[in-house]
């Protein structure tokens, strides 16, 4: 007989009910690396009609990514956000500026 793939109703569990029977996944976790063992990937695009600098592969603390967007966004003097915990994407095309603050962090582009 096939599994199903629709279900209705709720399931009543140990102290509390549930109207979604399906499995939660649960979030991948990044390796901490050291800052001299990054090689970050630097590249831009373009989105509805503005530019988005996206720096990839971090793999830092949440809480050490978040000081370096920070510090970066306020040298820059642009907006900027955390996506994935491994991503930075800043506003506007700031490959050329963003490329010395991160080797003077120790990071290898």
């Amino acid at each position: 007989m096939r599994e199903n793939l629709f279900e209705m109703g709720a399931s009543w569990g140990d102290d509390a009910w549930s109207s979604d029977n399906r499995k939660k996944e649960k979030k991948k976790s990044t390796p901490i690396k050291d800052i001299s063992k990054h090689k970050l990937k630097i590249r831009k695009e373009r989105r509805r009609g503005k530019d988005v600098t996206i720096i990839e592969e971090f793999y830092l603390a949440p809480e050490v990514l978040k000081d370096i967007l920070k510090e970066f966004k306020k040298k820059l003097g642009v907006g900027g956000t955390i996506k994935e915990n491994i991503t930075i994407e800043f506003q506007g095309d700031i490959q050329e500026q963003i490329k010395p603050l991160l080797r003077k962090k120790g990071f290898i582009i």
